[in-house]
Order: structure tokens, then sequence, then C-alpha cells
């Protein structure tokens, strides 16, 4: 969690137009801490329990031979455990909506934990790790079931101001490892 922040702070110097102040709620019953990062403009968020790491676009090794058009690449990683290795890096903008990411100098890799798999996901830029309210967190206003949306809830941050959309960990996991399974679902 600490190199999330040390990098999201060093990049805010020099990408300073590009990051937003979030503010926490100050009525807490429960919370959930989320790292929050931009794609394409639009702010999304995973829950922090599950974010390893970030690092710079400009360290991915693309690996064409056999990919599909949402994997870009690999990228070295070392986790808190000291346990060095490899992640594949997928656009995370390509698997929200088809759109691929253009890579610029402000993009980053939020490599993420899921049970044993070590993933990293093309961002435009991190922004922050902010605690917000339960009261805070609501369904998706697309949300027919509970089934088939990797954007189940949305959070408003500054009282509503800002509309985060919460990515679904389980549902992108499915999604990678059997892409026909995960949308039938």
């Amino acid at each position: 969690m600490y190199y999330l922040l040390v990098l999201q702070r060093s990049l805010t110097s020099t990408v300073s137009n590009a990051t937003l102040i979030i503010e926490s709620s100050t009525i807490r019953t429960k919370s959930i801490e989320f790292a929050t990062f931009f794609i394409n403009g639009g702010l999304f968020a995973f829950k922090t329990e599950h974010v390893l790491e970030a690092h710079s676009a400009s360290e991915i090794s693309s690996v064409s031979i056999g990919s599909p058009s949402e994997r870009i690449g690999v990228l070295a990683i070392q986790a808190e455990q000291k346990e060095s290795g490899y992640a594949w890096v997928y656009d995370l903008s390509y698997l929200l909506g088809g759109i691929p990411k253009t890579r610029d100098g402000g993009s980053q890799v939020v490599v993420v934990q899921h049970q044993a798999h070590k993933v990293g996901f093309l961002v435009s830029l991190l922004n922050s790790a902010t605690e917000f309210d339960l009261s805070q967190i609501s369904p998706s206003p697309f949300l027919t079931n509970s089934n088939g949306l990797l954007v189940k809830s949305i959070i408003q941050a500054n009282e509503g101001k800002v509309l985060i959309k919460w990515v679904d960990i389980d549902y992108l996991f499915k999604m990678l490892s059997n892409p026909f399974k995960a949308l039938s679902s």
C-alpha cells in the first residue's frame, strides 16, 4: 500500500492537473478503502486489499504472438513477500468498454491479486487510496441482477459530486480465465 501512495505522490507532481482530490465521508459506520484511478477520463476503483503494487506503463514488455487484444504484455513484479516474478498486463479500458487505452507518459499499471493470481491492469493515472463509508456506495443503475457486470456499484464521493465506478474483481478475473463463461453467468 505504501508503494502505491508514494508512486501516486511522485506522479502527482508531474501530472498535477490530472489528479482529483477525493474527500472522505465524515460520518463513519463502516468503511472500505479503495485505490482510485482514471481510465480515459473516468474514475474507477479497486478495493485496496487486492492492490499489490503500481508501475509505470513504460515497464511493460510487449507480447504479441497468440495474445488476445486485451492482453498487452508482461511486467516484472515484486510483491510485499519479496517474491519476484511476472504478471500478465491487460488493458482495463478495453475490458470495460472495448476501447483500447492509448499509452502515454502518465499511463500506469496497477498490479492486483485475486486468490493465487497476480495480474496487471493498464490505467491512465493513479489517483489516491481513500476510505469510503458504506453509505456512499450504491448499486449501479445498470444492475438488473448480480451477474454479468464489471461495475456493480457506484461510490458517491465529495458529497455526491464525484461518482467512482467500483470494478468487481471477482467478475474481472472470471472474464480473464474464461471470457465466454463470464459473459453468460
